[in-house]
């Protein structure tokens, strides 16, 4: 037996851009692209760029769900939907 705890540093998901995606809010995806730059992918930052942000962001997201899953695994975790929104 095991016990699971989740930590998380935000409550930003991929879920929360797909949203934004479908009420084509277009200045408030930018916003986040910025937000989550700023405090969590740094390294994303295109200088204010939101064309060159996003997708460098989604790359650093990427990577970081990665590493994380990878993680999971050599820990012995399966789950067998990868669904990180919730």
């Amino acid at each position: 037996s095991s016990v699971l705890v989740r930590l998380s540093h935000s409550h930003i998901r991929f879920g929360t851009f797909q949203r934004l995606l479908a009420e084509n809010a277009a200045a408030r995806i930018a916003r986040l692209v910025a937000q989550a730059i700023r405090y969590y992918h740094p390294g994303a930052a295109r200088d204010g760029e939101v064309a060159r942000e996003a997708p460098a962001l989604l790359a650093a997201g990427a990577r970081a769900s990665g590493a994380m899953v990878a993680e999971w695994r050599l820990a012995g975790f399966v789950h067998g939907v990868l669904n990180t929104d919730n």
